[in-house]
């Protein structure tokens, strides 16, 4: 079932969309049509490193790294348990003393919550 544009722009969910830096133009241009379509909606890009469409087979654990921290950040409705679940939201301190976040993995977002 195909969505129309008018449909398209009345997500406000979040929405996870994972792409490979070597990706050929009409995924990229697909990934700009996403943004644009789902204006409403906090979409957030996940880029892999070096891999082109078949990320989640060249690379699978930065692709499952990136879900995972993303449904860290947006649990499914009614499920509390997401980050401690997908093992995120424990922090690390570093040599200053101060907390910082958890290293990323190779993942870089775009746009972050």
């Amino acid at each position: 079932m195909a969505v129309r544009p008018g449909e398209a722009a009345a997500i406000s969910a979040p929405v996870l969309a994972v792409v490979g830096t070597e990706t050929d133009r009409w995924f990229a241009d697909s990934n700009e049509l996403l943004h644009s379509l789902l204006s409403q909606a906090q979409v957030e890009d996940c880029r892999i490193d070096g891999v082109a469409h078949l990320l989640h087979m060249q690379r699978p654990a930065p692709v499952a790294r990136g879900m995972a921290e993303f449904f860290a950040r947006h649990p499914i409705a009614g499920d509390q348990r997401g980050a401690q679940r997908a093992g995120l939201g424990t922090r690390r301190v570093g040599t200053t003393g101060r907390t910082d976040p958890e290293p990323a993995h190779g993942m870089s977002p775009i746009a972050s919550a």
